[in-house]
């Protein structure tokens, strides 16, 4: 698993593997403190298209394969950061078809299906162990696939977007490798 061999870095341009590396850093800060100015200092050099006090950053990246980043928040209601933005999403979006699954996989390692393999869903995610990243990750690490309405995913599915939140909509979570 290293992001500068992968698919995405080798075979897009600059654009590609400067968000991928800011990308990868900012997980690595995310598993840290959710607090979004450390999570979004490594995305400074990308135009911020939606910086506003209500839902954080989208960071344009001009990439071949990547077309932007997303660094959401929101107001925290615990303690002892009650009324702090803190991040709820971070996201790398890629443009339709660029990326497969085993692009991500280079870069993340192992995943498993959700819902998992033989049940038919209008929708699968893949998810990713985020101890990868970082021994103490505690966000669930997601791509979304393009999909239809299939049995198992395919290595060769196309992937819209990585992201990492705390939002749990896996289907089902009993049996479970992360």
């Amino acid at each position: 698993m290293n992001p500068a061999l992968s698919k995405i870095s080798t075979t897009g341009n600059d654009s590609d593997k400067l968000a991928l590396s800011a990308f990868m850093k900012a997980l690595a800060i995310l598993s840290k403190t959710r607090d979004y100015n450390a999570v979004a200092a490594p995305f400074a050099d990308f135009k911020n298209l939606n910086e506003d006090e209500n839902s954080g950053g989208t960071f344009r990246v001009h990439g071949e394969k990547i077309y932007n980043v997303i660094v959401h928040f929101e107001i925290t209601q615990e303690p002892p950061h009650e009324f702090m933005p803190v991040v709820g999403n971070l996201g790398l979006l890629f443009e339709t078809g660029a990326v497969t699954l085993s692009d991500v996989q280079e870069i993340l390692g192992d995943w498993y299906r959700d819902p998992v393999d033989g049940v038919q869903a209008s929708f699968a995610d893949a998810y990713f162990n985020a101890k990868n990243i970082a021994p103490e990750a505690d966000y669930l690490l997601c791509a979304s696939t393009k999909e239809g309405y299939v049995e198992t995913l395919n290595p060769s599915a196309p992937v819209e977007m990585i992201s990492a939140s705390w939002q749990d909509n896996r289907y089902n979570t009993e049996n479970r490798p992360w």
